[in-house]
């Protein structure tokens, strides 16, 4: 388990080049049981000797707002678990063999989580497919 600061997540964001309108701290998912191998086993590595309250603090997931949904982002036990479920988004993102689906990869280390999240951005609409709404005075403009 690493040290996930929110410095460290925006700057994944930053990198894939997907702009964050808003940042929630979670509880660490790790420490909830559907993620654990062994839900009886305790929520810290061999090497830290912690609560699952100082986990949670050590290394907190992150929810993030974005222009398509939200994404949630956080380490697992080797790898960053990024989920973007609540996007209308549903495609597999990478051929690299690793845990994934539709709505979420397994990245190893932080530079493949980046490039996740570029492929994703990838499938992000872009702003020419969805023009805003106008106002409904200047429809009278348009010829």
């Amino acid at each position: 388990m690493h040290p996930f600061s929110e410095y460290k997540m925006l700057a994944l964001f930053e990198d894939a080049g997907i702009e964050t309108l808003k940042v929630w701290k979670l509880h660490n998912r790790y420490c909830d049981n559907k993620y654990r191998r062994n839900p009886d086993d305790q929520c810290s590595p061999p090497s830290i000797k912690s609560t699952n309250a100082q986990i949670s603090t050590i290394s907190p997931w992150w929810l993030v707002k974005t222009q398509i949904g939200l994404i949630e982002i956080g380490w697992l036990e080797r790898v960053i678990n990024i989920d973007w479920s609540e996007t209308p988004i549903r495609k597999i993102i990478t051929e690299d063999i690793v845990t994934k689906s539709e709505t979420f990869v397994h990245a190893w280390d932080l530079g493949k989580a980046v490039e996740y999240l570029q492929n994703l951005s990838d499938h992000f609409p872009k702003l020419e497919d969805h023009p805003p709404n106008l106002p409904r005075y200047l429809d009278q403009f348009q010829e």
